[in-house]
């Protein structure tokens, strides 16, 4: 059984659950979708159903794409771990296994055994901090100040600052209270999977369309 730190936290660790997917994700996911099925049924009034069968795996793929790269990705926080669930890869860390978090480009967690990027919580433009107010750059966990300034990564409204915020609070909340100045990973290394389900539904999507296009 996986450990879980919130049965020997007091409420000072604040440890809490989340499941973070950008807004921007969600949006994309839906036009595809949309879009997807606008081709279909227009195929289904100018050649009629039976016709239009055999195209079908076209708005298909396209709807299956925007699941796949903007509404499956996730970042999930709870009490026991963090989870980057990428579209290829899932990988879950331990508290105990983080070292370090940072946002230059996305969110990324280091460990000992390696740094690992989070699809759904990609970095802002550079010119995004401009347009925080003061008040919003305030009170975010300390580990997000680098020389006592504030990456466009780490701002609160990205999608790479959001998840950020929400890991290091917890990571220090754990730290602060000394319940990771001993405590042993389950596991030595981050464990991993691939997504074979996903992929195969891609690559069988992807040779219809071929195959729709012979």
């Amino acid at each position: 059984m996986r450990r879980s730190y919130g049965t020997i936290c007091n409420d000072e660790c604040m440890l809490e659950e989340a499941v973070l997917r950008p807004l921007s994700g969600k949006v994309i996911s839906v036009g595809l979708a949309l879009f997807g099925l606008a081709i279909l049924v227009a195929g289904i009034i100018q050649i009629g159903p039976v016709a239009m069968l055999p195209h079908a795996a076209i708005p298909a793929l396209i709807g299956y794409l925007g699941w796949f790269l903007y509404w499956a990705p996730t970042v999930r926080v709870s009490p026991g771990e963090v989870v980057l669930d990428n579209p290829v890869r899932e990988v879950r860390l331990e508290w105990a296994q983080i070292v370090r978090i940072d946002t230059k480009w996305a969110l990324q967690v280091y460990t000992r055994d390696g740094r690992f990027t989070a699809w759904a919580a990609a970095a802002p433009g550079r010119y995004a901090s401009m347009n925080q107010s003061r008040g919003e750059l305030k009170h975010l966990p300390e580990s997000a100040y680098a020389g006592g300034a504030i990456r466009p990564g780490d701002i609160p409204t990205s999608d790479s600052g959001a998840a950020a915020t929400v890991i290091r609070r917890q990571w220090e909340a754990l730290r602060d209270a000394g319940h990771l100045d001993n405590a042993r990973p389950e596991f030595d290394a981050p464990n991993t999977r691939v997504h074979w389900v996903r992929l195969a539904v891609l690559v069988a999507l992807v040779a219809l369309v071929v195959i729709s296009a012979l």
